[in-house]
């Protein structure tokens, strides 16, 4: 009896380890479209899409939107519309057919086409930020939130050089103040332009000069909570709505955020008379 029971323990044992690997083992995976990236360096770009989703899962891990594992990714055709961008729900008119297999898609500009490393893992970490805060909604926060994850992503990537060159390409629009600021690491006088600039960027979410100033900002401070970032699109001030469609803009619910507030402050989002957080600001002016 005694034997039968610790064999019975035995396999319970075994049984609960198996479902716990395969818990773990549910991983985010990213599925490349073969007509897109059709060619010899297919493989290839499989194998930098599935580091990019390493990277990005290991900074945002969490649930994906509706348990969501796996994300489709396709280069539409030139002409097709704005590019990069995710997109969820219904396919839209001109997606692969592939499309309808998967709730959450990934549509790539062309630029990456057939072998562009470093701008394929950006655009695409960029987008599986998007995934993982929940890409049915959008603003200026969350948007300077994707750009910093692939800022991140190519930094842990090894991608150095196109880093740097992708963040001065992403600042040129600003003054050259600022420019100097963000090189000199002076983050008082960026964090100032920001305050003044936050109505606009506001009202513009696209401008990603801005966005790129900001996610500069706060990688250089260390205050943003990598892992705090998934689903933080449901925290928002959005109209109650069941099924919202992607690009539904509405403004973060700070107040359901306290763990960011060091970090909405950096991003010029204090109050009138909102005092500020001590410590925040490191090598300033």
């Amino acid at each position: 009896m005694t034997r039968n029971l610790n064999y019975l323990v035995l396999v319970l044992c075994l049984l609960l380890a198996g479902s716990r690997a395969k818990a773990q083992d549910v991983r985010l995976r990213v599925v490349l479209d073969p007509a897109s990236f059709a060619g010899p360096t297919y493989n290839a770009m499989q194998n930098v899409a599935d580091q990019v989703a390493g990277v990005v899962e290991e900074l945002i891990p969490g649930t994906p939107l509706g348990n969501t594992t796996e994300v489709f990714c396709f280069a539409p055709p030139l002409g097709w519309g704005h590019t990069p961008i995710t997109l969820a729900g219904e396919p839209q008119t001109g997606e692969p057919t592939a499309s309808a297999r998967y709730p959450v898609r990934i549509a790539l500009s062309r630029s990456v086409l057939p072998s562009d490393w470093e701008r394929f893992a950006f655009q695409l970490a960029h987008e599986l930020a998007h995934v993982r805060m929940d890409p049915r909604f959008d603003n200026d926060i969350l948007e300077t939130f994707a750009v910093a994850v692939s800022f991140e992503v190519l930094d842990r990537m090894g991608y150095a050089r196109y880093l740097q060159a992708a963040i001065q390409s992403l600042i040129a629009p600003l003054p050259s103040e600022i420019r100097v600021a963000l090189a000199n690491g002076s983050w008082d006088n960026v964090n100032l332009y920001l305050k003044q600039r936050r109505q606009y960027h506001e009202r513009h979410p696209f401008d990603y000069s801005l966005a790129a100033a900001g996610a500069v900002l706060i990688r250089a401070t260390h205050v943003l909570p990598w892992n705090r970032l998934s689903g933080i699109g449901l925290k928002n001030q959005c109209p109650s709505r069941a099924d919202p469609p992607r690009f539904q803009f509405c403004s973060l619910d700070e107040s359901a955020l306290p763990e960011f507030l060091p970090v909405f402050w950096l991003l010029g989002r204090a109050t009138p008379g909102e005092p500020t957080p001590q410590g925040i600001i490191a090598g300033g002016d």
